[in-house]
């Protein structure tokens, strides 16, 4: 698991008051602490390569655009507060994915095979199994798919995916369960070619 880019909340927190008072320094410092930790989250989460920076470039849009309504004391985890607008914007790109189909447009799924590299891949046997679990987990329905990038990927607590997913802790324990299932048999028939 990577080291958590927001250790230090309250500096978050703190870029984001600057943010509001209208520091733009303060906003191209946030872009550069969350562009490759939210990458990461999409590549994981299944977007194409090509559609990454618009996702990134939504995030901090609304981001900013949050800026006069942040309040550090609402927010227990900055995290999951970006995250959770992450989350939005992913969904929200997918939804206008169905709605281009619907009418029959033909764009590429974003959750196709021509996904983005996760930054920080090992090589030899090890990256061999990481690429296993990767394909794996892309193979994912969606919902379990982002409790399983939630938990292990970005290190957040059920109660946490909870606030990003907005949904109950019971349910993402549910998926968290159901995707652990699909994923161990995908990987125990993996093992046997």
């Amino acid at each position: 698991m990577q080291s958590d880019p927001s250790s230090s909340g309250a500096r978050d927190a703190e870029l984001m008051l600057r943010i509001r008072d209208g520091d733009d320094a303060a906003f191209v410092a946030l872009v550069e602490r969350w562009r490759l930790p939210l990458a990461r989250y999409f590549a994981f989460a299944g977007a194409r390569a090509g559609a990454v920076d618009d996702l990134l470039q939504e995030v901090f849009l609304r981001v900013f655009r949050a800026r006069r309504r942040f309040r550090p004391r609402h927010v227990r985890s900055f995290r999951a507060w970006i995250l959770r607008i992450a989350h939005n914007v992913f969904v929200d790109s997918l939804r206008r994915l169905e709605r281009r189909r619907a009418i029959g447009d033909d764009s590429p799924d974003p959750r196709s095979v021509d996904r983005v590299a996760c930054p920080r891949q090992p090589t030899g046997a090890r990256r061999d199994d990481l690429l296993d679990l990767e394909a794996a987990v892309g193979r994912l329905p969606i919902k379990m798919r982002e409790v399983i990038v939630l938990s292990l990927e970005e290190g957040l607590a059920y109660s946490e995916i909870a606030r990003v997913l907005g949904i109950p802790v019971g349910t993402v324990k549910s998926r968290m369960h159901h995707a652990v299932r699909r994923l161990s048999g995908a990987l125990d028939v993996e093992a046997t070619r």
